[in-house]
């Protein structure tokens, strides 16, 4: 962590320096080590740290190689997407945060352990990248892709109307749920102020509802 906040240096071919230092704790026995590495990737802030904290999230073989197990911790997978998170804040390029955004998304759909933290950690981190407004806010018209749709949520509108979904979802942890609608001020934050207002039309009954039959239930 400490080389991570020291700051990146990079070698000739653009590469990350520290990266190469880093990547190798990811396989430490010690599971605070090897969670603290995927951290610290992210706290990095280089672009080319962002596919092996994307391989890691989704758990996939490349993921599976850094860590050389058969699978990747849970605790791992978490921090990885903190780490991630972290990059796709600070990023300027779009296409990366939407490579971002999709791993997050495609990791809640997916991801069936009993578990909360990965969940929990995806949900915190979609809030903490919001797709570049200027850029992509929603598809250009012509293109009506719905908001179910992984395409729609290469787009901030999308990204929104995707996680209120999520919290829609009953089937889904209620501690992940919890969260969204903390992801979601995130997400609107800095929005003009037009876009704001329509959103706020669109996504406010959705959450007064949850918080009034979360009353009820109590």
């Amino acid at each position: 962590m400490a080389l991570a906040k020291i700051g990146d240096t990079k070698s000739e071919t653009g590469e990350s320096t520290f990266q190469q230092a880093l990547v190798p704790f990811l396989r430490h026995d010690n599971q605070e080590i090897a969670e603290t590495a995927a951290i610290a990737l992210g706290v990095l802030a280089n672009e080319s740290t962002a596919q092996p904290l994307i391989d890691l999230v989704v758990d996939n073989a490349i993921g599976r190689a850094l860590v050389d197990r058969k699978e990747v911790a849970y605790r791992t997978r978490a921090s990885a997407a903190y780490g991630l998170a972290l990059i796709g804040k600070q990023t300027g390029s779009l296409e990366l945060q939407q490579q971002i955004v999709e791993a997050l998304f495609r990791t809640l759909e997916t991801e069936r352990t009993s578990t909360r933290d990965l969940k929990t950690a995806c949900v915190i981190a979609l809030g903490l990248v919001p797709i570049n407004e200027a850029s992509a806010y929603e598809p250009a018209e012509g293109r009506k892709e719905g908001p179910d749709s992984k395409l729609s949520r290469s787009y901030r509108r999308g990204q929104i109307l995707a996680l209120l979904g999520y919290l829609q979802d009953k089937r889904n942890h209620e501690i992940a749920r919890a969260h969204v609608p903390t992801a979601l001020a995130r997400l609107c934050e800095g929005l003009r102020p037009e876009r704001f207002e329509a959103l706020k039309r669109e996504i406010a009954p959705t959450l007064l509802g949850a918080a009034t039959r979360e009353e009820k239930s109590d």
